[in-house]
């Protein structure tokens, strides 16, 4: 089993490093490119645009994961090709609601909450883009329940990001004049060409799927629906008590400030690499070690992952830690190393995001999503809270890092809590390995 994984893991670490270093040097040339008011704007749209995802794709990646890795595990494929054109239907829905909604109220918020009409223009172009990030997403978590690790470590971002970077590159180096609005351009079109591979490689996933076994599926599109809610809500909280910060100070703080505070957790967004590839190969044999029953197994796979997983991520908190305004200053440029104390306080919080393991997928993959709900809904509503009682009372960014790092970390103990409690499994990493555990 660990040899599986170890594959499967180098498939999800070859895109993870890849999309997330093309990502990192992407957003390095475009802060180059254009003002740090105009990055901070770029900081606010990605985050809007990423939030209105969670709508259109309404908790269905993380539900197909579970429900095609099941059927895979009883080895159905009349079921497997059921669920996936079900989900298609509910996606479809969820996607034009959103549209719809967010037309309107994206103008309203540019408008009237964040002050800058001159991004309502966008609104068209961020509609596409959401629906396009929502679809990747969908489809990348559905090639994952297949184990087909490398296409989903490529197609669910790495690849699209790779594009930029060199869409940027190619820009430069013709030394041709780009505005914001060709960036956003350039985005969208890369996107399309990513989705249009990972649909070509979702059909030849079902023809492959040759097994004896023909079960059908009972679950309606509206029972679908029902079960993916409480993912949703989930996802919308996590992603809300993570993105809180950059709307309420878009709404407070003048937009250079936004791209200091954006800059800083893109950078430290790095350290959460290595569990971000544990957490991409981990969730299918989670399913598999909970249809057998082998909860102690289970629990020794994870920790060891999660202490493998932990240590090059130790390092780059440590050398982020000590030396953060010099590499500020490389990468984003000097103006961004006045962020360097922003960047200190947020590595704390990936230090305790690191250590606690894939807690959060236990509990998902152990059917404990209302649980999860509860959770992060009371979190997300604590950073949200907090953070605007900070900025009424002229607090900045300093102070808006700290609550950032205290409701992660809360969170993330919550979480490594009921995964021990409810499902009896302890996914924090150990103090060392022995030779028992490999």
């Amino acid at each position: 089993m660990l040899k599986k994984i170890g594959i499967g893991a180098g498939a999800v670490a070859s895109g993870r490093i890849i999309g997330m270093l093309a990502t990192f040097l992407f957003n390095a040339i475009l802060a180059r490119m254009i003002s740090q008011d105009e990055m901070g704007y770029y900081f606010l749209i990605l985050s809007l645009v990423t939030f209105f995802a969670i709508f259109a794709r309404s908790g269905c990646e993380n539900l197909v994961l579970k429900l095609v890795a099941d059927a895979l595990s009883s080895r159905s494929a009349n079921e497997i090709r059921q669920l996936i054109k079900k989900f298609s239907i509910l996606f479809g829905f969820s996607s034009f609601v959103t549209v719809i909604v967010c037309w309107f109220l994206l103008q309203w918020l540019f408008n009237s909450v964040f002050s800058a009409p001159q991004l309502a223009e966008l609104v068209p172009l961020m509609c596409i883009w959401l629906v396009m990030i929502a679809a990747q997403l969908v489809l990348g978590q559905t090639l994952r329940a297949f184990k087909h690790f490398l296409a989903c470590s490529f197609l669910s971002g790495p690849l699209s990001s790779v594009m930029n970077l060199v869409g940027m590159l190619l820009i430069n180096g013709l030394g041709q004049e780009s505005s914001f609005f060709d960036v956003l351009i350039l985005i969208v079109c890369n996107l399309t060409v990513v989705i249009a591979l990972a649909i070509y490689y979702v059909f030849k996933s079902l023809e492959d799927c040759s097994y004896e076994t023909e079960v059908s599926s009972n679950e309606k599109v509206s029972n679908l629906l029902l079960l993916s809610v409480p993912l949703f809500i989930t996802q919308l909280a996590m992603f809300s008590s993570s993105q809180s910060d950059i709307w309420l100070m878009s709404a407070f703080l003048p937009p250079d400030q936004i791209g200091l505070y954006g800059a800083s957790a893109k950078l430290v967004f790095l350290l959460s690499l290595s569990l971000a590839i544990a957490n991409g190969v981990l969730p299918p044999y989670i399913a598999d070690f909970r249809n057998k029953g082998d909860i102690v197994g289970l629990q020794k796979i994870l920790r060891f992952v999660a202490t493998l997983a932990s240590m090059p991520a130790l390092i780059g908190i440590f050398v982020l830690f000590f030396f953060s305004e010099s590499i500020m200053g490389f990468v984003y440029g000097e103006s961004y190393s006045i962020a360097s104390d922003v960047v200190k306080i947020l590595c704390l919080g990936q230090l305790v995001n690191v250590m606690v393991g894939s807690c959060g997928y236990v509990l998902i993959m152990f059917g404990f999503n209302q649980l999860l709900m509860k959770l992060t809904i009371f979190f997300g509503l604590l950073a949200f809270v907090g953070g605007y009682i900070l900025l009424i009372n002229g607090f900045g960014l300093i102070e808006m890092a700290i609550l950032n790092v205290f409701v992660l970390s809360c969170q993330q103990l919550c979480l490594l809590y009921f995964a021990k409690q409810k499902c009896g499994v302890f996914t924090a990493t150990k103090i060392f390995l022995t030779r028992s555990d490999l």
